[in-house]
C-alpha cells in the first residue's frame, strides 16, 4: 500500500468576497492569486491509488470565485478521483454556475447559511445578503431534479454566540429547501479576539472538554497543497506560518516522493510521537475535538 493521505485539501484561491469575522482570507498577507490549471494537473496526475481518494477543492477562501472550478472537478473525476467536494459561502452559486458544477459531476457541495435572519447573518459574514444566498440554494436544488447527475448539497450552520438561538430555525430553512444534508458545526476559536463567539450553551462549543495530549495524526491521513503549491501538513497552519511549516512545493517533484521525503515523514512521525515537540502544534489539540455538534440527513 502506497502511504499516502486519503484526503487532500487542494487551495484553488486565496481570494474571497466576504470578510467573515474568524476567516484568514482578509487577515494574511499572501499574494492573491487563482491556482492555474497546469499546475492542479500535476496534482491530479500524481495522486497516488486515485480512486482511494477524497479531494476538497477549498481551504478558507471562496472557491467559487475561480473561472475554471468546473474544469478543475472535471478532470479529477475524469481521472479516477472518487469523491471531490467544494464549500462555499454561497454567493456566486449562480444558475449558470450550479449547471456547471452538476455537469462537472461535483460530488458534495457544502453551503455555509449561519443565520436564518439578515441582521444577524451580517453580524460574521460581511458584505452579503442573506436572501439572495437562499434563491441561489433554491434554483440549484430545482436544477438537480432536472439534470441526471445529483451532488449531494449541504447546509452548513456554524453555531456561535449570537446564533444558537436559531438552531431549530435553520433545521426548518433546511427542510423547506430540500437540501440533502444539514451540519451543525462548532466553531473555530484560533485567536483570543475570537473568543466571544463561544456559544454559552457547552453543548454547542467544541471546547468544552479539553483535553491535553501529545499525539497527532493529521498529517498522516490529510495533506494541504495551497494555490502557490506549497505542501503543508495540516489546514491549521495559515497565514506567516505556511512559510515556516511547508514542507515543500509541489513544483519541486514528483507528488508522492514529496510526501515520502524524509523531510516530510520526519514531521509526520514528531506530530505522532510527540507534538509537543513542534512549533505551532503543541497548542493545537483539534484533532482531538468534535468539530461537528451534529449532522442531520434531510432528504438523502
Amino acid at each position: 500500500m502506497t502511504n499516502f493521505p486519503n484526503d487532500i485539501m487542494i487551495e484553488v484561491t486565496n481570494v474571497c468576497n466576504l470578510k467573515c469575522t474568524t476567516c484568514y482570507s482578509h487577515q494574511d498577507d499572501r499574494h492573491k492569486k487563482y491556482m492555474d490549471f497546469s499546475v492542479f494537473k500535476k496534482i491530479i496526475d500524481e495522486i497516488p491509488e486515485k480512486n482511494t481518494k477524497t479531494i476538497s477543492l477549498y481551504n478558507y477562501w471562496e472557491p467559487l470565485m475561480h473561472k475554471q472550478i468546473w474544469e478543475f472537478i472535471k478532470y479529477a473525476k475524469l481521472n479516477w478521483i472518487k469523491n471531490i467536494k467544494i464549500a462555499t459561502n454561497g454567493t456566486f452559486l449562480t444558475a449558470n454556475k450550479s449547471v456547471e458544477l452538476i455537469n462537472a459531476w461535483l460530488d458534495y457541495l457544502s453551503i455555509s447559511v449561519d443565520w436564518t435572519t439578515q441582521e444577524i447573518y451580517e453580524k460574521f459574514r460581511v458584505w452579503w445578503n442573506l436572501n439572495q444566498i437562499i434563491k441561489n440554494i433554491q434554483i440549484l436544488v430545482k436544477l438537480k431534479e432536472k439534470l441526471w447527475y445529483w451532488p449531494i448539497v449541504e447546509l452548513q450552520f456554524i453555531i456561535m454566540s449570537h446564533n444558537e438561538n436559531q438552531v431549530e430555525n435553520i433545521k426548518l430553512l433546511a427542510e423547506k429547501l430540500w437540501v440533502d444534508v444539514l451540519r451543525y458545526k462548532t466553531v473555530l476559536i484560533k485567536e483570543k479576539q475570537w473568543s466571544h463567539l463561544i456559544p454559552k450553551n457547552n453543548n454547542y462549543t467544541r471546547y468544552k472538554e479539553v483535553t491535553k495530549t501529545i499525539s497527532c495524526n493529521k498529517p498522516n491521513t490529510w495533506i494541504v497543497i495551497n494555490v502557490d503549491g506549497k505542501i503543508i501538513p495540516c489546514c491549521y497552519i495559515t497565514d506567516k506560518y505556511i512559510d515556516i511549516h511547508s514542507l515543500w512545493n509541489i513544483n519541486d517533484n514528483n507528488l508522492e516522493e514529496l510526501y515520502n521525503s524524509n523531510k516530510s515523514q520526519k514531521f509526520v512521525n514528531d506530530v505522532f510521537r510527540n507534538k509537543q515537540n513542534v512549533a505551532y502544534c503543541c497548542d493545537c489539540e483539534e484533532w482531538n475535538m468534535d468539530l461537528d455538534y451534529k449532522v442531520i440527513k434531510i432528504y438523502n
